[in-house]
Order: C-alpha cells, then structure tokens, then sequence
C-alpha cells in the first residue's frame, strides 16, 4: 500500500515507480528516472514480507547489470517513509538493485523528512537514496548519492537487523567508489519508539555496507543541530546511532 499526501499527481508519477514482484532478466541497462512531486508524499508499508516499495526504482535479478542509473526525486513538501512490521522489505526515495551496479548517481532533495517504523519488524531497510548489489553479481563500481532535506527524524520501534539511513549502499566491494551526502538544513533526530527489544538496527546519516578492500569511500553529513532521545530502559544490543558508518567484512546480502 501506498498513503500519497495527495492524490492528484498520482497519474503523473505512476510511470516513474517500477513495483516489480519479479526480478528482470538477467540483462545490462542504462536507465534515468525523474519524479518530481509538487505536495507532501507518504509512502507506508503494513506488515509485509519481502516487499518492494520506492518512487524511482530499478529492480534486476542477481545476474543483471545496471551499467548507468540516474535517477532524481524531488518533493515540494515533506516526505514520510513509513513501515509498520513485517521483515525483509525495502523502502526509498530512489532504490536501485542489481547483481552488479557499474554507475548509479541518485539526488533527493524534501522538506520536513521522516523515516519510521512504526511496528517492532526484522531485516527491513529504509532509504532515501539506495543501492543494493545483490546475490553473486560483481558487485558495486562507482556510486554518488546525494539527499538535502529541511529536517529528518529517523524513528524505530524494535526487531532485529533494521536500517534507517539518509543514503545507505550494501554489497561494496574492492573497487567501489562511494560518495554520500546528506545536508540538513534544521535538525536530524535519531528516535526510539521502543522500550523492550531491538537488536542490531541502525540509524544513520550516510551508511555502508560491504566486502573487504572498499577503494574509496566519501561521506559527508551536515546538519543545524542534532538530537539522539532513547526510553530509559531499552533491553537490546548492538543498536548504532551515527552521522557516517562503514561497515566492511561483509559479503552482499540478499536483500
């Protein structure tokens, strides 16, 4: 399910979101996607499995390559990323997924900005700017992401292996090349909406995820104020709040 702010564009943007319920074939593409959104947007998931759920997407199987992607949101008002429960669903601004990604280059820009998870659910991530490097593919190459928002509150109610994230890739790999920039003009607020559970989820600015021997990694995180606010009695482990994180050691997950 989508909840828009407004309905009355929704003709116009349809053509820019691509739902696949199936990978494409393995095949190499360059595609450019641009949505540009004049009223307050709220994309919200239920308590799904394995759902896909972005404005501009590009989904390949495993053996697929996207050799160029440039995709661009812009949103007038403010944008709100929603799930409520479920595990391994995925939800952007801009999604780009492929066995091997060559060159993606990915822009948001939104006023007051929220990403929440409303429900305690597993191995879901949120993103304005995503690109996930899938199964055995090569990997990722050269990837630039960029999201300007007026304020973001990240919100998380528990489970386990959740990431919420401004820009956020997973599967880099030797060779990659990673710049990522998130610029706040108000205040970014890094909330839990839970008192009891939640294990190994993450907040961040700017995020990373892959294998060992990344070559180049940029992030960059600027805001007019930060706030970090927890319940005082949060029985989990290995939860991160952070501007900018990399993580390496780690193959590509399947989404």
């Amino acid at each position: 399910m989508i909840g828009w702010g407004h309905t009355w564009w929704m003709a116009a943007v349809v053509a820019l979101l691509l739902f696949a319920d199936e990978p494409a074939a393995a095949d190499s593409w360059t595609v450019t996607q641009k949505a540009t959104i004049g009223s307050p947007t709220i994309l919200a998931q239920g308590d799904n499995q394995g759902s896909t759920q972005a404005i501009n997407a590009i989904m390949l199987g495993d053996g697929g390559t996207v050799v160029k992607a440039t995709q661009t949101v812009e949103v007038a008002g403010g944008l709100t990323l929603s799930q409520a429960g479920g595990s391994g669903s995925r939800q952007a601004g801009n999604l780009v997924e492929a066995g091997t990604i060559t060159e993606a280059l990915q822009t948001l820009s939104a006023g007051a900005t929220t990403i929440v998870q409303t429900t305690a659910g597993d191995d879901n991530w949120q993103a304005l700017n995503m690109a996930n490097a899938t199964g055995g593919g090569g990997g990722i190459g050269s990837i630039g992401q960029t999201a300007t928002v007026e304020s973001l509150n990240f919100a998380l109610a528990g489970g386990e292996g959740n990431r919420q994230a401004g820009n956020l890739v997973t599967g880099s790999s030797a060779g990659s090349s990673i710049t990522q920039t998130l610029t706040c003009s108000g205040t970014v607020t890094y909330a839990d909406n839970y008192v009891i559970a939640g294990v190994n989820n993450l907040q961040a600015g700017n995020a990373v995820f892959g294998g060992t021997n990344v070559a180049s990694v940029t992030q960059a995180f600027t805001a007019n104020g930060v706030e970090v606010t927890a319940p005082p009695e949060i029985d989990g482990a290995n939860n991160i709040k952070a501007a900018n994180y990399l993580e390496t050691g780690h193959g590509s997950p399947d989404p």
